[in-house]
């Protein structure tokens, strides 16, 4: 018999209205077991609105959004950051280091803020993973963008989560770095069995994930912001083949 595994990402009916009447629809999804999902729309199609619900950040309008086998609209305060902190991990050129700490002492704070006890050998073997044991001691202030971005990447992968959340993990990169950055990102993948979700405008990056990882390709379409009770960045899901 068959066993059916339960999809890490699927939504239903998807909506989230902002003040003053603008409404965003995502059309029906379900990721594929040991897939990731890569999302791709210019600017203004709804790429980080749609990372912002599936972090929590936001609460649906409408419809149902589960992630590793939980409904988000059924989380309620507190329960929202506990799963957030459990479950997903982070990375986006927004995210800030504390500039007059070093890496280590930046890599402590999750737990820290967590209430959790440093767990150090995590921490050594996400930094080794990375190859960050020569940045250790620099103060995040020190680091050019690649490496902050490494750190950020780090920081992400420390309470073992689930699901890694990349919203356009390749800005303000130059080529050489945004190679890395994809590079370690997919290594991450990998070695820590996690499933990426990428947001991007650029079809490069796109190309390249497909290169390295079996993903499928969820396009957001900018249709633009519509009146109250009109719906804008309509989706088309396209499948991906492992490879």
């Amino acid at each position: 018999m068959t066993v059916l595994s339960e999809p890490m990402i699927a939504w239903h009916s998807l909506r989230h209205a902002y003040p003053g009447g603008a409404l965003l629809y995502f059309d029906d999804f379900v990721l594929a077991p040991r897939h990731h999902l890569l999302v791709h729309g210019s600017s203004g199609a709804g790429k980080s609105t749609l990372l912002n619900l599936m972090a929590g950040l936001l609460r649906p309008s409408d419809g149902q959004l589960r992630l590793a086998g939980v409904e988000l609209g059924q989380l309620q305060g507190s329960a929202v950051d506990r799963w957030r902190g459990s479950q997903l991990g982070l990375v986006s050129p927004r995210l800030h280091l504390s500039p007059s700490l070093n890496v280590l002492e930046n890599l402590r704070l999750p737990f820290l803020a967590a209430g959790l006890p440093v767990d150090k050998e995590r921490i050594g073997l996400v930094v080794t993973s990375l190859g960050l044991e020569g940045l250790a001691k620099r103060r995040a202030g020190q680091l050019n963008q690649g490496q902050l971005q490494r750190v950020i990447l780090a920081r992400a992968l420390l309470r073992g989560p689930r699901l890694l959340l990349a919203d356009e993990p390749t800005a303000n990169l130059d080529e050489e770095a945004s190679e890395r950055m994809i590079g370690l990102l997919c290594q991450a993948a990998a070695e820590h069995h996690v499933t990426l979700v990428v947001t991007t405008h650029d079809a490069r990056v796109v190309q390249r994930f497909q290169t390295l990882l079996p993903v499928q390709l969820h396009r957001l379409r900018n249709l633009g912001w519509l009146a109250s009770g009109l719906t804008a960045g309509l989706s088309t899901v396209l499948g991906g083949q492992p490879g």
